[in-house]
């Protein structure tokens, strides 16, 4: 093999590798930008404590609603499913609608949990590694229970 033809071996890949790297930066830069440092947690799959997850204190008072969004919130959700949650083209994927109109309406809560805590959905297919189910999937049943509660509740 000549010298060019083993340059172009090496090369192409390395490239390759970098261009991922660039977007993958570029997509955690962007959730940092929007949602602030803490975004960096679910794109590492790092765990989270039940605080950070958005659990509330059995003694808390929050309103469902106003606890469910800040699990919304602090997942990430709209950053890929859309500011309403009703999904979203992101390229080459499509971020599914988790409202009622979406997944919400066509899972059980049941289902729901189940792929948010192995990343398989109903039908056995396996959710895209930029979905952070194993993030999402560290939180309490309650609070996925009251997830769930909140998307089957928006149109």
């Amino acid at each position: 093999m000549n010298n060019k033809a083993i340059l172009v071996v090496i090369a192409v890949p390395v490239a390759l590798c970098a261009l991922c790297g660039y977007l993958l930066v570029g997509l955690i830069v962007s959730d940092i930008i929007r949602y602030g440092a803490s975004a960096q947690n679910v794109r590492r799959n790092e765990p989270i404590s039940q605080q950070q997850a958005g659990a509330q204190p059995q003694h808390a008072s929050q309103s469902s609603a106003t606890g469910s969004d800040e699990l919304v919130r602090r997942h990430h959700c709209r950053a890929c499913h859309g500011q309403d949650l009703r999904g979203q083209q992101l390229g080459a994927m499509y971020a599914r609608g988790l409202t009622a109109s979406g997944v919400a309406g066509q899972w059980s809560e049941a289902e729901f949990i189940a792929a948010m805590r192995t990343g398989q959905r109903p039908d056995g297919s396996q959710m895209s590694d930029a979905m952070p189910w194993r993030a999402i999937g560290k939180a309490s049943d309650s609070d996925l229970e009251q997830l769930w509660a909140y998307l089957k509740s928006l149109p």
